[in-house]
């Protein structure tokens, strides 16, 4: 139907062909609506599966994932993870004291304090965003557990932004001769390691309460 309104796709651009690893798209409509390996951008167009099999498959495997087992482990990783940070942000702080009170009693001389000065605003810089990372970090396991209570109320584009926030990509397999439900090994999850995963990628989730905490980017 040409005028059927388009409708926002769960995992495009997220699921990516295992044959070439291009980014696949969702093309066809009502019941014929599949994944597609984006041959536009490069692709092989070599893979093609049904798009409602592949949503239910990662659908069920994400929120079971998340089990709360599963939360425990990355709270406390992310807590522990937390207090390493605020020790190499205190840590950096005395070597730049120290150098400047040198700087200032004459004890160091310009030409050596500058370069020891930049070396250490730097390193104070990146502890400091890796420690405002860690904080972000903390809050995701809770709102990874409230993913699973409101994920029925959430639009699809809301369900992307989380689905984004910890998956570096889906990896579709082509399905073997005259066949289309999914199989193991057919759909793989590529999950983001929590070590990585930057403030600007959690600057929004549903908070603990269900509700947002900003608006929800475009996916």
């Amino acid at each position: 139907a040409p005028h059927e309104k388009k409708v926002v796709s769960l995992l495009a651009g997220i699921t990516r062909c295992s044959r070439c690893h291009a980014p696949m798209c969702s093309s066809g409509w009502g019941v014929r609506r599949v994944y597609r390996c984006n041959m536009s951008v490069g692709g092989c167009g070599r893979t093609t599966r049904n798009r409602a099999l592949v949503d239910e498959w990662v659908i069920r495997e994400l929120l079971g994932h998340f089990s709360d087992v599963v939360l425990v482990d990355e709270r406390s990783a992310a807590r522990a993870a937390l207090r390493r940070a605020e020790r190499a942000y205190t840590d950096v702080r005395w070597p730049m004291v120290d150098a400047t009170t040198a700087h200032e009693e004459g004890r160091l001389d310009g030409r050596d304090f500058y370069p020891i000065y930049d070396r250490l605003r730097r390193q104070r810089e990146s502890s400091a965003r890796r420690l405002a990372e860690a904080r972000t970090r903390v809050e995701i396991p809770s709102k990874s557990a409230a993913a699973r209570q409101l994920w029925e109320g959430w639009t699809v584009q809301e369900r992307r932004v989380w689905i984004r926030q910890r998956v570096v990509a889906v990896i579709i397999h082509p399905p073997g001769q005259g066949r289309h439900e999914i199989r193991p090994g057919d759909v793989v999850i590529e999950y983001t390691d929590p070590s990585t995963t930057t403030s600007e990628e959690t600057a929004w989730a549903p908070s603990p309460a269900g509700e947002s905490t900003g608006t929800v980017p475009k996916p």
